[in-house]
């Protein structure tokens, strides 16, 4: 298996233009910074792109805030993206003449790129991100009245308030600045009016109803967006903490809300109660249903942990978790070690 020299996750390399470039199936490159636990959900309020007019001339330009710096841009908003020369990227007036146009990006890019169709450039303003971290839905503002909605396979938050490139012939997206490490676009969720009227090759579209059901699987952990059965049981565990009393099932749908710390002690509760469960009543499904809810570091631990102190394997090596007892080659089934597994937090084993 290829990891990523950066992040150590599991990557696939596809050539683009004759370079190998790393795509993160697995999750985001954790080697850059991005959204860690409970931040499911970020926004740029201060990014834009937009349209208007120069403050000097009053030309139709491209205004991009972008990661703390701005920019204004000549159109068309793509290859070779010429700074407009009244502005610098401080907004004072810049002395270079038009023979000295400079390129927001590096000319390695622009030759790789060329003058092909179907390249956008945009601003991330939004990123949603799924609990295990292989898809995020991104929100770009690409300079028209309606923004550009993608899926993109795995975690891709650090995208949030950069300018990125979508090759849409190519399926990928990448950021300006930072092109060695790009992702896959499986799906769109909007494109914009003025990209569909002049046939720009993007993804399919999902259907409403898969989009939909996407939506709902990617919510952001903030108490005022929860559900009433959500708020209820995080409500309780405020109150009672891993001391209360506690059902499997509502055990499991809170800790996919928790964040954290508090994720991890009620993680561990949970795995104590699947040991006990499997134990007693020989099922061991609810191993994989946990091992979903946690991220692929602590999905590690957690199948160490299983191994370690009962006859559970967890199969996390498929998108599909699977939980089953392990037998020796003589038929034999491992003992369970309940007092060493309760007094043993998965989250500080180490995976081996």
């Amino acid at each position: 298996m290829t990891v990523c020299a950066k992040c150590g996750q599991p990557v696939e390399f596809r050539f683009m233009d004759g370079r190998p470039i790393p795509l993160h199936f697995e999750g985001g490159c954790s080697g850059s910074q991005g959204a860690t636990g409970g931040e499911r959900v970020r926004k740029s309020d201060e990014s834009s792109c937009i349209r208007t007019k120069c403050p000097k001339c009053s030309d139709a330009v491209f205004f991009i805030r972008h990661n703390g710096g701005k920019v204004w841009i000549d159109p068309p908003l793509g290859p070779p993206w010429y700074r407009h020369g009244c502005m610098d990227m401080a907004g004072q007036s810049a002395s270079s003449g038009p023979g000295q146009r400079t390129s927001i990006v590096d000319a390695g890019l622009i030759d790789e790129l060329g003058e092909r169709e179907g390249i956008i450039t945009g601003v991330v303003k939004i990123s949603e991100i799924s609990e295990d971290r292989r898809r995020t839905l991104l929100t770009i503002e690409v300079g028209e009245a309606d923004d550009l909605v993608i899926l993109v396979k795995g975690g891709a938050d650090s995208f949030v308030g950069k300018i990125v490139i979508v090759d849409g012939p190519k399926r990928l997206i990448f950021c300006a600045n930072e092109r060695r490490f790009a992702f896959s676009i499986p799906n769109t969720l909007s494109v914009p009016k003025a990209f569909i009227d002049a046939g720009i090759d993007l993804p399919e579209p999902l259907g409403s109803s898969k989009a939909r059901k996407l939506r709902s699987s990617i919510e952001p952990s903030l108490p005022g967006e929860l559900t009433d059965k959500q708020r209820q049981l995080l409500v309780k565990y405020k109150s009672q903490g891993g001391g209360g009393k506690w059902k499997l099932p509502s055990l499991l749908q809170l800790i996919a809300i928790l964040k954290g710390n508090e994720k991890d002690e009620a993680a561990h509760l949970a795995a104590v109660m699947i040991l006990e469960k499997a134990e007693k009543h020989g099922d061991c499904s609810h191993a994989a249903e946990l091992a979903k809810l946690l991220s692929p570091a602590r999905r590690e631990n957690l199948r160490a942990w299983f191994a370690r102190f009962s006859p559970i394997s967890v199969d996390i090596s498929r998108k599909q978790h699977k939980a089953h007892f392990f037998k020796s080659a003589k038929g034999e089934r491992k003992s369970f070690d309940l007092p060493a597994a309760r007094r043993t937090p998965f989250y500080k084993l180490a995976s081996r």
